[in-house]
């Protein structure tokens, strides 16, 4: 599928651990309907490994994270060797990359294995935007992310995996779009909640209970200290006495 309104950012990259790469990204996006980042990435490590994956990529637009609930283009996971569910972000982990080579991914389900599309309007300012690469990847020696085709696109031209929406019933997709607009810059809740009951009887109604349990009751009290109530026609007896 061809991208039409793509602004290429950078080309090709390599990102060590601990390495932090910033570019810049134009402030005219900022009044864009549409705004999403886009590119590809998997991890070099040396010809050790050539399938799975490893978490370590972090991704920031104006030092703000960018997590799952903006991803676009696939699930939220994918799977490993047809039974394994791995998931694509792990919050402070970062993002999961694959070792699989570019052209070596095909046999994972719903494809888009090296592709990342995230949906960013909500992470835009006015000015100044930026967007940032870091690398908490220290698992294998040597081993780096190579990043390429980074990209900005203001439609959905991008193409998605054939699993994008297929339903998980173990996860919550109703609150999706609220979650999207909270892990956005935002202006909090300006709305003063009503908490008042919404039903309202139109009558006034006394509530009586449908049987009294009020009973007549007597008692005496005898000369060796026991005491007798009697209700209903039933005697109850109660003593007392001290022991020294």
């Amino acid at each position: 599928m061809q991208e039409t309104n793509a602004q290429l950012i950078r080309s090709n990259m390599d990102l060590s651990a601990n390495e932090d790469v910033t570019l810049q990204i134009s402030d005219k996006y900022y009044h864009s309907d549409h705004v999403y980042l886009k590119f590809s990435a998997r991890v070099d490590s040396q010809g050790r490994y050539a399938s799975g994956s490893t978490q370590g990529l972090l991704v920031y637009v104006n030092n703000v994270p960018v997590d799952v609930e903006k991803l676009a283009n696939k699930r939220i996971f994918y799977i490993f060797n047809g039974v394994n569910k791995v998931n694509w972000y792990w919050g402070s982990n970062g993002w999961s990359v694959t070792y699989y080579p570019w052209d070596k991914a095909s046999s994972v389900p719903g494809g888009q294995v090296h592709h990342y599309v995230f949906d960013i309007k909500t992470l835009l300012k006015e000015s100044g935007n930026q967007l940032r690469f870091s690398s908490v990847f220290h698992s294998v020696k040597d081993a780096f992310f190579v990043i390429k085709d980074i990209q900005i696109l203001e439609d959905e031209s991008f193409e998605k995996s054939p699993l994008l929406n297929d339903t998980v019933v173990s996860d919550s997709h109703g609150l999706h779009r609220y979650r999207q607009l909270a892990t956005g810059y935002h202006e909090g809740v300006n709305l003063k909640l009503d908490t008042s009951i919404d039903y309202q009887s139109q009558k006034k109604v006394n509530v009586t209970p449908a049987k009294a349990f009020v009973q007549n009751y007597e008692y005496e009290l005898n000369k060796q200290g026991v005491l007798s109530v009697i209700v209903n026609n039933e005697t109850y007896r109660f003593t007392s006495s001290f022991h020294v």
